[in-house]
């Protein structure tokens, strides 16, 4: 039987990036979606835009929701899918075959329950235009990046639906770093050989969205679950989490060396590029002084005219 895939897209006020979220998911060449939009009652242009799409949805609803996560939960409530994934307002599919090839990586791996792969990151444009690659941990490496709030996108991961209906749904009460919570309890109930990384880039990410702009509040939230996580009471996993925590500091220190040297590079290049700037007025002064001006004097004088 062919797997058919439920794509949840949670939005409100989204008026700005919302058409491009829908539009790749619609134009997938998998054809076996279910595509559900839960909306948070817009008061933009959101549901105008959403109504022009409509004909390709299965499920809307347009009401207030408490938080992203009640959102979330809407959406899972309904899904009938053997594969649930989430492609928020923010984001998007990055080309027309990222289901169809998950969809395959799942057929050749029928005992994993989680498939995950490589996610591009928009930066806010407003502080940078340099998009990045975030390629994620293998299977085996997962729960160790996850004690460093280090875990597969939500977006760039695709999950059975067997899945939540054993661990539950996300928790309405939590506000930030709620899809680290869930992945917790995944982890409490699975181990590596239920994941599988697919090794391309499945979605964009922007970095403009909620938990990215309130990013200190997100990090606490994130650490405090990582902290009270009963996976990571053992003495060999606080031992584990001590020797992680100092190799990302000493991965910082090195970055922040780096990034130190590279600037003065650029400041360097730039007191030089200033210098030649400086360089090519006086220069350009100084034909305008000893040539035109003398050369303008006598076209003057000889043509009874004012040459410019």
């Amino acid at each position: 039987m062919e797997i058919k895939i439920s794509l949840i897209t949670i939005c409100k006020n989204s008026e700005a990036t919302l058409e491009r979220t829908l539009q790749s998911v619609i134009s997938q060449s998998y054809k076996n979606i279910e595509y559900i939009v839960i909306d948070g009652n817009s008061s933009d242009k959101t549901k105008e835009i959403i109504e022009k799409y409509r004909d390709s949805i299965h499920y809307y609803i347009s009401e207030p929701d408490r938080n992203s996560s009640d959102a979330l939960n809407k959406g899972i409530r309904v899904a009938t899918g053997d594969y649930i994934s989430f492609v928020n307002s923010d984001d998007y599919l990055v080309d027309s075959n990222v289901v169809k090839d998950v969809v395959e990586a799942i057929n050749s791996n029928r005992n994993c329950l989680i498939f995950y792969g490589d996610v591009e990151i928009r930066p806010n444009p407003k502080l940078s235009n340099d998009i990045t690659i975030f390629k994620p941990p293998s299977p085996d490496d997962l729960l160790d990046n996850i004690t460093l709030n280090i875990d597969p996108f939500l977006g760039a991961s695709y999950y059975s639906s067997k899945v939540f209906a054993t661990v539950g749904y996300f928790n309405i009460s939590t506000v930030y770093a709620n899809d680290l919570e869930w992945f917790l309890k995944v982890f409490a109930y699975w181990e590596a050989k239920y994941f599988y990384y697919i090794p391309r880039t499945i979605f964009s990410y922007s970095m403009c969205g909620e938990s990215s702009r309130d990013i200190e509040v997100t990090l606490k939230a994130a650490y405090e679950f990582i902290d009270n996580a009963p996976m990571f009471q053992t003495e060999y996993w606080l031992k584990r989490r001590i020797r992680n925590m100092q190799q990302k500091i000493i991965y910082l220190e090195k970055f922040c060396q780096d990034t130190q040297e590279l600037s003065m590079n650029r400041l360097i290049i730039i007191q030089e590029v200033t210098k030649q700037v400086q360089f090519t007025t006086i220069f350009k002064n100084f034909l305008r002084e000893k040539f035109f001006v003398p050369f303008r004097y006598l076209l003057n004088r000889v043509y009874r005219r004012d040459f410019k």
